[in-house]
């Protein structure tokens, strides 16, 4: 992996000095200029970085410019080059192999890997005039097209003061439908916390003490969310079978990974005791007719499960419980739901014949055993 690094390195500095990321090598001079020149925005920002993490890096000061410096420019240059268009990267030697993307991907996001998002702004932001690409743009982009391709420029900076690493800008990319619903209902945007501990420098890299995680109602606004939640209060949820069994519809809905709604029916609005659960529950085939619109029913949106699902939200949730104040535990509130619904195999069969899971594991009991295990 580090010959790869050095190989992007060699790549950015092409892409710098002479607007190509192929061909003729440029003179070693040059090369060397350029990475001075990179090592001193590293080196001006040493203390503020090393500030960054929990444990500070047991390197000598040398070293660990050199390492900020590869580091950084690997995942610029790698950012730069997936942002191009996808016929372009036949010969690329990462970007051509999808297991190789998908490995370097998550290990992007591992909060042990970060580096502080500010130095990477940094780099890109001085060089960037003199890189070629279809169109200019900032790193948070770069970053974010990166993370979830369907992202804009306007909707990420929309509302963001400041991302610490990857990770926090991949849960701002998860949470991003949920403010614009807020601000889409006549609310105010949340505001994101950047960073909750003591020392309001530290990033939370490589940083791990997680507080005790409280299911919060992710299908509210954040504002209703924050005034009703009651740290006291735990809420024992059925499971999605038992509740299939006493009469609840579930339906898949598209949206953001927090657009959860319960709904009732108007009749059970109207007069609660005509939930017909026993009724339903002897004479299923009533489901299908008139009895079926007088179900209440919970909407939730696709949740697709590979093998990096689980690294992902335990990253996420890691984080979360580290930085954010209860009330903005999105991400820990949406796998507490999930934890109360799935129990068993039987519940997953349940959700992927809902079409509300879409289960790359291949085994329904093994996607039951991640999501119990989170």
């Amino acid at each position: 992996m580090e010959n790869l690094k050095v190989r992007y390195f060699k790549l950015y500095c092409n892409r710098a000095l002479k607007g190509e990321e192929d061909g003729a090598s440029i003179p070693k001079e040059k090369e060397v200029q350029l990475q001075k020149c990179i090592a001193k925005i590293v080196e001006d920002n040493s203390e503020k970085i090393r500030h960054c993490y929990a444990e500070r890096p047991r390197l000598d000061h040398k070293e660990f410019v050199s390492m900020v410096l590869v580091d950084a420019t690997f995942i610029i240059e790698l950012f730069l080059r997936t942002f191009r268009d996808a016929e372009d990267l036949g010969n690329d030697y990462i970007l051509s192999k999808s297991w190789l993307t998908q490995g370097i991907k998550q290990d992007l996001i591992l909060l042990e890997n970060q580096l502080p998002f500010f130095i990477l702004e940094e780099i890109h932001k001085t060089f960037s005039k003199l890189h070629v690409i279809k169109e200019k743009t900032d790193f948070l982009t770069l970053a974010g097209s990166y993370l979830i391709s369907r992202s804009s420029y306007d909707e990420i900076k929309s509302g963001l003061k400041e991302v610490k690493h990857m990770t926090d800008l991949l849960r701002y990319l998860f949470i991003l439908p949920l403010k614009r619903n807020v601000a889409g209902g006549g609310g105010d945007h949340p505001k994101i916390p950047n960073n909750t501990s003591n020392n309001p420098d530290k990033a939370g890299l490589n940083e791990e003490s997680p507080s005790s995680i409280l299911p919060n109602s992710v299908s509210k606004k954040p504002d209703e969310a924050s005034r009703n939640a009651d740290p006291s209060t735990f809420y024992n949820l059925p499971s999605a079978s038992n509740l299939d069994g006493a009469g609840v519809e579930f339906r898949m809905v598209k949206g953001g990974l927090f657009d959860i709604e319960f709904k009732k029916s108007m009749c059970m609005e109207w007069i609660p005791c005509l939930t017909c659960s026993w009724l339903l529950t002897c004479l299923p085939c009533l489901k299908r007719t008139y009895l079926k619109s007088m179900e209440p029913c919970l909407e939730v949106p696709l949740f697709s499960v590979n093998n990096s699902t689980e690294t992902v939200f335990r990253n996420l949730m890691s984080l979360e419980q580290c930085h954010y104040p209860i009330e903005h535990t999105y991400i820990c509130a949406y796998i507490v739901l999930l934890d109360h619904l799935i129990d068993t195999e039987k519940d997953v069969d349940l959700l992927v014949r809902k079409k509300i899971i879409l289960n790359h594991l291949g085994s329904n009991d093994a996607v039951a055993t991640m999501i119990n295990r989170l």
